[in-house]
C-alpha cells in the first residue's frame, strides 16, 4: 500500500510523524512523507522518501510569540497570513505527491492534506498527536491558554 504522511513544520511538528512513517514502512508499505526543505534532512535521516513542499519551516522561528492573549492572537494572525500565502502552492504540490496513494495521513500542520485527498478521492485520516478542537478540559495547544473551566 503506498500511503503518503502530509506533514509540515519544524523539528517538533516532524519527527513525531517520521516515526509513525517509518514504523508503516517497516511493516512493508511504500511509504513518502511531506516536508519543506530546510527540515527534508529530518525525514530522508529517519529513511522515508522525502516529497519537498513549497515553505520554509523554521520561518515561525524567526518569530516571538506576544504576550498574553493578545500577544497570542497576534501570533495566530501571523500565522495566518503564512497560510493565506503558501496554501495554493502547498496543495498544488500535494496534488502531485498524492498520485497513486492509497491513503493519506496528515498532521495538523497540513490539514489542507484533508481537502487534496477528498479531492482525489483518496481516503484519509488526520494524526493529532495533541488536541486541536475547543473543548472545556483540553483548549487547543495552539493558543497557548490554560483550561476553559474544564
Amino acid at each position: 500500500m503506498r500511503v503518503v504522511v502530509a506533514s509540515a513544520g519544524s523539528t517538533g511538528d516532524i519527527a513525531p510523524f517520521s516515526g509513525v512513517a517509518a514504523e508503516l514502512q517497516r511493516r512493508g508499505h511504500d511509504v513518502v512523507m511531506t516536508a519543506q526543505a530546510d527540515v527534508a534532512d529530518l525525514v530522508t535521516a529517519a529513511g522515508m522518501e522525502c516529497a519537498v513542499i513549497p515553505g520554509r519551516a523554521r520561518v515561525v522561528q524567526d518569530v516571538t510569540p506576544g504576550r498574553g492573549v493578545v500577544g497570542q492572537l497576534k501570533s495566530l494572525a501571523w500565522l495566518a497570513g503564512l497560510a493565506r500565502e503558501y496554501a495554493e502552492p502547498i496543495a498544488r504540490g500535494l496534488y502531485d505527491v498524492f498520485d497513486g496513494a492509497d491513503a493519506v495521513l496528515f498532521s495538523p500542520m497540513m490539514l489542507l492534506g484533508l481537502h487534496v485527498a477528498e479531492a482525489k478521492r483518496i481516503p484519509s485520516c488526520g494524526l493529532y498527536l495533541q488536541p486541536i478542537l475547543l473543548a472545556r478540559a483540553n483548549p487547543p495547544s495552539v493558543l497557548g491558554i490554560g483550561s476553559l473551566g474544564g
